[in-house]
């Protein structure tokens, strides 16, 4: 699945300075407050020129733009991969077993010979027969 990306300026510039922002608040505040550590100078030293070339030169963030948002369309398959993987093996697997260790039958799939159809008929479609039965043919 092809993701179209918008270069234009307003684009570019908001690009600028939201990355430009985050990175020194998660990685220069955030991060270092809560693990007790003092405070790095390289998220600043990053985040800063993409603040000020979002104001200037919006376009010269196409270069980190575009290799950004290839990064991202990686690690988000990736993620999603793995994401769904811990939740079927972790969640799916075990619920699936321990079904069929108490030996229940959310699918109702076993055959039964005396029925006569395995035809479910809600409720509510039971009790509203006559009104459907009138609308068939309403005049």
């Amino acid at each position: 699945m092809e993701m179209e990306l918008k270069t234009d300026k307003a684009s570019l510039r908001k690009f600028g300075f939201l990355i430009g922002l985050l990175i020194p608040i998660f990685f220069g505040l955030l991060l270092p407050w809560l693990w007790s550590k003092p405070i790095p100078r390289l998220p600043f030293y990053l985040g800063g020129p993409l603040i000020i070339l979002a104001l200037i030169a919006p376009k010269l963030l196409l270069y980190v733009y575009l290799p950004w948002m290839k990064f991202g369309a990686v690690a988000g398959w990736i993620n999603t991969r793995i994401i769904l993987g811990v939740i079927y093996y972790l969640l799916f697997t075990p619920l699936a077993v321990f079904f069929k260790i108490i030996g229940r039958d959310t699918l109702k799939r076993k055959f039964d010979s005396d029925l006569e159809s395995y035809r479910i008929i809600p409720a509510e479609v039971v009790e509203d027969y006559d009104r459907i039965k009138r609308m068939k043919y309403p005049f």
